[in-house]
């Protein structure tokens, strides 16, 4: 990954783009290409906040692995682990310095080797009502393992008609109906679309049961034109950005 692109904030965001403070913060966008085409990271850094603890909403990115990456997690000595999630089927992850997952799996192909993010939900019929039915994101892909867990693949890609990475949605079998925990490590799902779109998102939630945590409001951002975004609360209570 690089970096695309690095700023500085003298005081918190009135959109809660990073966190729930209000001292001086930055934000680092890295990928492995432009923003406009490609999945990109926002590593957001509270000026004198030492620790985060994570909860158990975010599981982890599943990236394309290579040789390159293989390399540099041996040279590092990252912590990797493998585990069994169904008949012959292991998946291999590897832990940041932060206890952030990344799945890595050996796929041929070309473009961003980020694949997909995966979040734990509660109650996946739930999370399909709201993320298909009031977003409008296509299924891609349903599936249920021996254990239990159930997972489904989702992609705004049918609409843009550009390849993107997928949001899955996994229900464990031991988790079941029991809240989310974010913890204060937790961080938001960001969605790029035309500006013409925000105000028919803003009614569609207003119209349902659904929680708008920032209503349609501009932000202005250092070397950037001003930006508009509005900010959701799916029923697991993750912070879903539109901008």
């Amino acid at each position: 990954m690089k970096i695309l692109r690095h700023e500085e904030f003298s005081k918190g965001c009135k959109a809660a783009c990073n966190g729930p403070y209000n001292g001086k913060w930055s934000k680092t966008m890295i990928g492995y290409g432009h923003e406009d085409d490609h999945f990109a990271l926002e590593l957001t850094y509270n000026y004198g906040e030492k620790d985060y603890t994570l909860g158990n909403d975010f599981q982890y990115i599943t990236l394309r692995s290579n040789s390159h990456i293989q390399d540099n997690i041996k040279a590092h000595n990252y912590p990797t682990e493998t585990i069994i999630t169904d008949v012959d089927l292991t998946e291999t992850f590897i832990y940041t310095p932060s206890g952030y997952r990344f799945q890595l799996i050996e796929e041929e192909g070309e473009g961003d080797p980020i694949r997909s993010i995966t979040l734990h939900v509660s109650n996946l019929a739930d999370s399909l009502k709201y993320w298909k039915g009031i977003l409008g994101m296509a299924v891609l892909e349903t599936k249920r393992y021996v254990n239990g867990d159930q997972i489904a693949s989702l992609s705004f890609e049918s609409l843009t008609h550009h390849p993107q990475a997928s949001l899955n949605l996994l229900e464990t079998f031991s988790n079941a109906g029991k809240p989310i925990n974010h913890s204060t490590g937790a961080g938001r799902i960001t969605f790029s679309c035309p500006s013409s779109q925000l105000t028919q998102i803003q009614e569609a939630i207003t119209n349902s049961s659904y929680k708008i945590l920032t209503p349609l409001t501009s932000l202005e951002t250092p070397s950037k034109p001003t930006v508009q975004v509005i900010i959701l609360s799916d029923p697991d209570e993750y912070e879903i950005c539109f901008v």
